[in-house]
C-alpha cells in the first residue's frame, strides 16, 4: 500500500466518523432546542444538523482521493512500493493533524453555540458567559486546531526533524 493510498483511506475513516458524529448532535440539538426558544424551536433543528455532518462526511469521502494526491505532491516518486521512514512518519503526521482537528472543532463550534444559545436568558454576551474557564477551554481547542492545520499541511518538513532528531539520538547512543 502506498502513502497516498494510507492517507486516502485516512481520510475516509475521518469521513465514516462524521458520519458517526452525526447521530451525537441530537444530543446538542436537544439543549438547543430547550435553550433556544428565539430561534422558533424548530423541529427540523436536529435534521439540519444530521445533514450538515452527513454533507461534510460526503464530501471528506468523494474528495479523499484528490486531497491525499494533493497532500503527498511533495513526496518522492519511488519506484519499488515499498515505503521509507520519511513516508510512515508523514503519513503518520497527516493523520494525527486529522485527529487533532476532529478533536477540537466540534468542541470549540458546541462551546460557542451554548454560550450563543444561553448567554441571551443570562443578558450577557456570548464572550463573558463563558467565563475564565470557558475561554481556557476555547483557547486550548483554538491552538489545537493551529497544531492540527500545521501536521496536516507541513509532514514531510515534520518527518524530516523527527526522523533527524532520532537519528542523531541513535548515532549518540551507539558511540557511547
Amino acid at each position: 500500500m502506498q502513502v497516498r493510498q494510507l492517507v486516502t483511506v485516512g481520510l475516509r475513516l475521518f469521513a465514516l466518523w462524521l458520519g458517526v458524529a452525526a447521530f451525537q448532535a441530537f444530543g446538542l440539538v436537544a439543549v438547543f432546542r430547550r435553550q433556544a426558544i428565539a430561534w422558533g424551536d424548530s423541529q427540523w433543528l436536529g435534521v439540519l444538523a444530521v445533514g450538515v455532518f452527513i454533507g461534510a462526511a460526503a464530501i471528506v469521502w468523494a474528495i479523499s482521493g484528490p486531497l491525499s494526491r494533493w497532500l503527498t505532491s511533495g513526496m518522492q516518486q519511488a519506484e519499488s512500493p515499498r515505503l521509507n521512514a520519511t513516508d510512515l512518519v508523514a503519513t503518520g503526521c497527516v493523520l494525527m493533524g486529522l485527529w487533532w482537528l476532529k478533536e477540537a472543532i466540534i468542541p470549540l463550534l458546541g462551546l460557542w453555540l451554548r454560550a450563543v444559545a444561553l448567554s441571551a436568558d443570562a443578558g450577557k454576551t456570548a464572550f463573558d458567559w463563558l467565563g475564565v474557564g470557558g475561554r481556557i477551554a476555547a483557547l486550548l481547542d483554538v491552538l489545537q486546531i493551529g497544531l492540527g492545520i500545521y501536521f496536516v499541511t507541513r509532514p514531510y518538513k515534520i518527518a524530516a526533524r523527527l526522523i533527524h532528531a532520532a537519528t542523531s539520538s541513535a548515532e549518540v547512543i551507539n558511540e557511547a
